[in-house]
């Protein structure tokens, strides 16, 4: 499991644009690779948890260090092998600050 957090350098009108999309892509390729776990955006910051095969999580994580959607990547949680709290979502989006649900798999 890798939690990190991030700034986002895109603006309101252009995140709400690509949050979804965004979003889309994540739960496809995730489900495909075995990838789980949740994306939170509040004001202009990116929270993500992603569980699943080191190997592929290590890998996802160096595509999102290099996407230039978002700066100042900082890792707070790197435990290989962690239990899955996610298991049942290929990736979940919420938009705290707009206090909706992006991606409500319910």
């Amino acid at each position: 499991m890798i939690a990190y957090r991030s700034t986002c350098l895109l603006g309101n009108r252009d995140l709400h644009r690509e949050l979804p999309k965004i979003a889309t892509l994540a739960e496809h390729e995730n489900a495909r690779r075995g990838i789980t776990g949740v994306l939170f955006y509040d004001h202009d910051q990116f929270f993500q948890i992603l569980e699943g095969a080191e190997a592929r999580v290590r890998q996802l994580m160096r595509n999102i260090e290099r996407d230039d959607r978002h700066t100042g990547v900082t890792v707070l949680v790197d435990e290989p092998g962690a239990e899955r709290f996610f298991a049942h979502r290929s990736m979940t989006t919420y938009l705290i600050a707009a206090e909706q649900v992006a991606d409500d798999p319910a």
